[in-house]
């Protein structure tokens, strides 16, 4: 059976705060389930410190992808700005031409009449 890394780290925090608070709490004398108490705010605040943690990097992760999506958003921008200039240049270009066209022909109608 496959236990998931969260939970394997979580039964390990509380594992080591358990046994760290037992020896600690059999060294100063005191009785068992004083030292597991202890183990277990050990356990809590390594438990509290790694969702803070786990938070933090979520957050981060979160910006980096706001961040990324702001920059490609914004190169997106730039070349449909881009396209939408170079259509407008062809545009004006493809006027130009048939309106030089338009006087070419009138001018040389004019000279046969």
């Amino acid at each position: 059976m496959h236990i998931p890394l969260r939970l394997s780290v979580d039964i390990f925090m509380l594992a080591l705060g358990a046994g760290l608070s037992y020896w600690i709490g059999a060294k100063n004398g005191q009785v068992i389930h004083q030292a597991l108490a202890i183990g277990a705010v050990v356990f809590v605040r390594l438990w509290e410190r790694r969702k803070q943690q786990t938070a933090e990097q979520k957050a981060e992760r979160r910006e980096k992808r706001r961040q990324r999506r702001l920059r490609r958003d914004e190169r997106e921008k730039e070349g449909a700005e881009r396209r939408a200039n170079e259509r407008k240049q062809r545009a004006e270009e493809e006027r130009q031409r048939v309106e030089e066209d338009y006087e070419h022909h009138e001018g040389r109608g004019a000279a046969h009449a």
